[in-house]
């Protein structure tokens, strides 16, 4: 998990979400900070006479109404961003987690099938060179060669996927190729653990429905922004020096307080108001535009549902979603029942011991004699996929539940 953490690097969407918000953030710092301009013009009029003219303006904003809710918005923003990259790196521990139990029961289940195998191939059992000498076998001897080729399968399927699996972690850790060796998957099962908090804690725990309340809060803040006119108040200053051919320079000044106000976007035309009072007196202005360009940021809020609407959908589906895995976890933890009760039998019939745990500690060991070896490492497969299938369901839920790993 150490190296993991290390080597882990967030997705290409949250990076550049991560840019956007604080591109954003930025623009919104500058709007509050005094703005300067500076212009130069040279003219050459018949090549014989010279013009110049400077400007040098500079406005300072003094009042937005946007300006609170626009800072209210970003940090929403920020903390949904940052409980969807909490949510994104769970996932993300949990899949990594649930891969190294993988590679952990298949490297065990390949082994044990391996030994096995060679254990019989040394006692100079032959399978059957055809079809016709397979069909031909003698009955107590189709078991062995049934549980002979349902182990060669596996071993198959286990290395196969095994190492394309090996082979994915140590790039995603920097190991180097073949030099990732995971531990025992007893003790990985140990770790994951069982059951987690009942459904009703775990859905106020969630980080899903984190995100999921996070989008809410700022859709809401998004709608208020919406209905709130964008009036900007801001004083201006404006020097200028100009001199013509056969004319002493000249400086010139001024100073106006402005405002304003942009029309309503559910307007049929575009337009901005505008007053402004200067010492050389007052004035008021009205332009508009026809037609008004196309706000996709606008459409988009139109077609979206009711924000209390969608998050109840959302809440309602994580719901469900740690009740289904609440009967899957019923199922798996039957199934483990169900396979350890097989090795147990096993261990009672060749082993006769009569303790579970004894039995089980026993099932651990080679078996008497190799026709029993593979009934023993097939059962033990068995019950290696069944803990690896109630330990992804425990990992899912965890992971739905803020717990970890």
């Amino acid at each position: 998990m150490a190296a993991y953490a290390a080597h882990r690097v967030p997705s290409q969407p949250l990076r550049s979400a991560a840019a956007q918000l604080e591109a954003l953030g930025r623009q919104l710092e500058q709007e509050a900070l005094p703005a300067l301009s500076f212009s130069e013009r040279l003219t050459w009029s018949g090549f014989d006479a010279l013009a110049l003219q400077l400007d040098l303006g500079a406005t300072l904003p003094l009042y937005r109404s946007l300006q609170e809710p626009s800072h209210a918005l970003h940090a929403q923003r920020l903390a949904a961003f940052e409980a969807e990259a909490a949510l994104a790196a769970a996932q993300d521990r949990a899949g990594f987690a649930r891969a190294v139990l993988v590679l952990a029961a298949f490297s065990e289940i390949e082994a044990e099938a391996s030994a096995a195998l060679a254990e019989l191939e040394v006692t100079g059992w032959r399978r059957p060179a055809t079809r016709s000498e397979a069909m031909a076998h003698p009955p107590a001897e189709r078991e062995l060669l049934a549980l002979v080729h349902e182990l060669e399968g596996l071993k198959r399927y286990v290395s196969t996927q095994g190492a394309e699996l090996g082979a994915s972690l140590a790039r995603d850790l920097g190991y180097p190729e073949g030099a990732l060796s995971p531990p025992p998957f007893d003790a990985l099962a140990r770790e994951v653990g069982s059951r987690g908090a009942d459904p009703a804690a775990c859905l106020a725990a969630s980080p899903v429905a984190a995100v999921a309340m996070g989008r809410y809060q700022e859709r809401l803040l998004e709608a208020s922004m919406r209905s709130v006119p964008d009036l900007k108040v801001s004083l201006q200053a404006h020097g200028s020096y100009r001199r013509s051919p056969g004319a002493d320079g000249a400086l010139a000044g001024s100073l106006r307080l402005e405002a304003r106000l942009p029309l309503p976007a559910a307007a049929p035309v575009a337009g901005q108001l505008s007053a402004g009072v200067s010492p050389n007196g007052a004035e008021q202005a009205l332009t508009l535009s026809w037609p008004r360009a196309v706000d996709p940021h606008a459409l988009l809020a139109a077609a979206a549902s009711d924000p209390a609407e969608e998050l109840r959908l959302e809440l309602e589906r994580l719901e469900q979603e740690v009740v289904r895995l609440g009967h899957a976890l019923d199922g798996a933890e039957a199934d483990l029942a169900a396979a350890e009760l097989r090795l147990l039998w096993f261990a009672h019939d060749v082993y006769g011991l009569q303790e579970p745990e004894e039995a089980l500690a026993a099932a651990r060991r080679r078996a008497p004699e190799p026709g029993l070896e593979l009934h023993r490492v097939k059962l033990r497969a068995d019950l290696r996929f069944a803990r690896l299938a109630l330990a992804e369901v425990v990992l899912d839920l965890r992971f739905l539940c803020g717990e970890g790993p």
